[in-house]
C-alpha cells in the first residue's frame, strides 16, 4: 500500500531494534513450540510404556530427561515473552515519538491556508488517533509476516532434510497460500469497517472538542447534561464497533 511507504521508510530507521525484537519474538515462538512438542511426545511416551506394563511387556522410561526439557522451553517462553513484550512495546514508543515528530514537522511546514482547509479536531485526529494507530503496524503486520516467512522457512527446511525436496516444496506451497489467503481475507474483512470506524473516531473526537469550547453556552442554556450523555452513547458505540474489528 502506497500510502505505508513513508511510514515504513521511517520505522525501518531503527533496523537493529527491529531486528532483535522480531529474534525475541522468534524466540517465544519456539519455545513454545519446544514445550508444546516435547510435552505432546512425552505424554504419549507415558501412555505407551502404561500399555506395554499391562500387557506385561517389561517397559521403562527415562522421566529426568523430557521433564528438565519442559521446565526449560516452560521457563525459557516465559522469559523471552516478558523480554519481547517490554523491548517491543519500548520500541514502538520510540517509533510513535519518531513518527509524531515527523509529521508535526510537516504540518508545520504547510502553508497556514492550507492548515485552515481542515478543523482543529481534525488536525487533533491526525496528531493522536492516526498515529496511535500506527502503533500496531510493527507488532501486528511487520512482525508477525516476517516471523511466518522464517518459520515458513524453518518447516520447509526441516522437511527437506528430514524426507525429500518434494515434500519441503508442497509444505512451502501450502504454508505460502495459507499465509497469503488468510491475510487477504482479514484485509477484505477490515477494510471497509475501519475506515468508517476511523471516520466516526474523527467525528467523535470533533463534537468532544466543540463541546469543550462551547462548554460555557451549554452550560447556560442547561443542555450539558443532555450533550455528555449523547456523547458517552457515542463512545460507547464506537468501542463495541471497535472491539468487532
Amino acid at each position: 500500500m502506497p500510502e505505508l511507504k513513508p511510514w515504513l521508510a521511517l520505522i525501518f530507521r531503527r533496523k537493529s531494534r527491529l531486528t532483535v525484537g522480531a529474534g525475541l519474538l522468534l524466540g517465544t515462538l519456539l519455545s513454545g513450540i519446544g514445550l508444546l512438542a516435547l510435552s505432546g511426545w512425552f505424554l504419549t511416551e507415558t501412555a505407551l510404556v502404561g500399555l506395554l506394563l499391562a500387557a506385561g511387556i517389561q517397559a521403562y522410561i527415562n522421566l529426568y530427561v523430557p521433564g528438565g526439557g519442559i521446565r526449560f522451553f516452560a521457563v525459557s517462553r516465559t522469559v523471552f515473552r516478558y523480554l519481547e513484550r517490554v523491548y517491543n512495546h519500548n520500541t514502538v514508543l520510540q517509533l510513535l515519538t519518531d513518527i509524531r515528530v515527523a509529521l508535526f514537522d510537516r504540518l508545520a511546514a504547510r502553508p497556514r491556508t492550507e492548515r485552515s482547509s481542515r478543523s482543529g479536531a481534525q488536525w487533533l485526529s491526525r496528531l493522536t488517533a492516526d498515529v496511535d494507530a500506527l502503533d500496531t503496524l510493527y507488532l501486528r503486520l511487520i512482525a508477525p509476516a516476517a516471523l511466518a516467512a522464517v518459520v515458513t522457512l524453518l518447516l520447509a527446511a526441516m522437511a527437506w532434510l528430514l524426507f525429500d525436496g518434494v515434500v519441503a516444496v508442497i509444505l512451502l506451497v501450502i504454508l505460502s497460500l495459507s499465509f497469503l489467503l488468510s491475510t487477504w481475507l482479514v484485509y477484505l474483512r477490515t477494510c471497509i469497517a475501519s475506515g468508517q470506524l476511523s471516520d466516526q473516531q474523527e467525528s467523535l473526537r470533533g463534537e468532544l472538542v466543540e463541546h469543550l469550547e462551547g462548554f460555557a453556552e451549554l452550560t447556560a442554556a442547561g443542555r450539558t447534561g443532555k450533550h455528555t450523555a449523547r456523547l458517552m452513547r457515542r463512545s460507547v458505540e464506537l468501542s463495541r464497533d471497535q472491539a468487532r474489528i
